[in-house]
């Protein structure tokens, strides 16, 4: 089985509820934190990215000239280390009318689930990812879950998530 495949059917576990329950670490653009499952603040940002991801569909589809840089994030768990998970961000998404594809860029590598690498492309329902962004004429949109980890984060690790995503702090600090 290619390393592609298994991903995706590490995705689908995670998506099914196999391993959930457990601690993780979250990956924002190079900044990797700790998640915990039972965190209100990251479950109410994951169930808004799911409320609103037509936003995302529908800008993705018919972008305009100042709509760029999208992604999604996606829980990904380790067969092999199902008491660790880990959610990461995909580029280059596309949508097929039913999935969101991505792949995982350099800078991104997953640091705890061993079957998912750079260069993976993975697929997901739309239902079931935790998050999704993109920039609208320079200013962030989505980006739900980075904002929880941002208020959450140390003064350095939100320098560092400054630095990585581009935003401003006001930008991080927004719920919009």
């Amino acid at each position: 089985m290619s390393r592609s495949a298994l991903a995706c059917i590490v995705v689908a576990m995670v998506v099914l509820g196999i391993g959930c329950g457990q601690r993780g670490t979250s990956n924002s653009g190079g900044v990797v934190m700790p998640i915990v499952d039972d965190d209100p603040q990251m479950s109410a940002a994951e169930t808004h990215a799911r409320e609103t991801v037509g936003t995302f569909l529908t800008a993705l589809k018919n972008p305009t000239p100042g709509q760029t840089g999208f992604q999604f994030k996606v829980r990904l768990v380790d067969p092999s280390k199902p008491e660790e998970g880990e959610a990461i961000w995909l580029s280059q998404p596309t949508f097929d009318g039913t999935n969101l594809h991505g792949v995982i860029l350099d800078g991104d590598q997953p640091e705890h689930v061993l079957v998912a690498h750079v260069g993976d492309h993975l697929t997901e329902i739309p239902a079931n990812i935790i998050d999704w962004s993109f920039q609208d004429g320079g200013k962030p949109r989505g980006g739900y879950t980075t904002r929880v980890m941002y208020l959450e984060a140390s003064p350095e690790e939100q320098a560092q998530l400054r630095k990585e995503t581009g935003y401003t702090d006001a930008e991080l600090r927004s719920t919009d």
